[in-house]
């Protein structure tokens, strides 16, 4: 079992927390980002949430 404050590193681990389908939208926003400005992104909330990726 793995400890649940670890990052799972590969799609086919499982998405325990169901946050797939928002981060996919969130990394197709990054990558069609076009402007020549900064671009800063912050994400929040409370420890063991599901923030953390490698």
């Amino acid at each position: 079992m793995q400890h649940r404050d670890i990052p799972k590193k590969n799609v086919e681990d499982g998405d325990d927390l169901k946050f797939a389908p928002y981060a996919s939208r969130v990394a197709q926003g990054i990558l069609n980002y076009s402007q020549n400005e900064t671009f800063i992104i912050s994400l929040e909330g409370e420890w063991g949430s599901g923030k953390t990726m490698e």
